[in-house]
């Protein structure tokens, strides 16, 4: 590939300044536009030397950038809005987990990039953890026979007291911890 992938970073929380500094460590890919609603956050990206031009408006980023791929590290339920308007410009889509807030919207989404040639996926990494990967290996090779049920439990510490904001609204989260870290 003689042609960097021109990238563009959407929501910029925990996750997409994560992928900013990630991106930047690609030699094939080169961060060419972050965006997010909150205007204070381009003095953070720039205090952690990512020099990048930081757009408060989605649609200015793409009349203004020359964008090959996006990742889109927001809320899921801004990822369906968010994955049209990057299929209406055939870029390239990586969408961090989960996918969306429900299973219609996940439908819509696939649908889209269906229609299109665009290259898409979405950020599970636990399949590729050595862990699952042999559990997933076992259960294929039915060590344990047919499995017809299970039970998983997951705790995790952080249900001790009243949480508040997006990822605890099951409405524009999908379901909180429980779809982002089991699916």
């Amino acid at each position: 590939m003689s042609e960097k992938v021109k990238v563009g970073i959407l929501g910029l929380g925990k996750m997409g300044i994560l992928h900013s500094a990630l991106i930047k460590m690609i030699p094939q890919a080169e961060l060419v536009a972050v965006h997010d609603v909150n205007p204070k956050l381009s003095k953070y990206v720039k205090n952690t030397g990512i020099d990048v031009k930081f757009f408060p408006l989605i649609d200015d980023m793409f009349e203004e950038s020359d964008i090959n791929a996006v990742l889109i590290c927001t809320p899921p339920f801004s990822h369906l809005n968010l994955g049209q308007k990057c299929v209406q410009r055939n870029v390239d889509i990586f969408v961090e987990k989960p996918l969306a807030e429900s299973l219609t919207s996940a439908k819509r989404m696939f649908s889209l990039v269906q229609e299109k040639d665009i290259v898409h996926a979405t950020g599970f990494t636990i399949a590729h953890i050595p862990l699952f990967k042999k559990a997933k290996s076992l259960l294929e090779k039915k060590v344990l026979g047919e499995i017809y049920r299970y039970n998983i439990s997951v705790y995790i510490s952080q249900v001790f007291s009243k949480k508040k904001g997006w990822l605890f609204n099951k409405e524009k989260s999908g379901g909180g911890v429980i779809i982002d870290i089991a699916s």
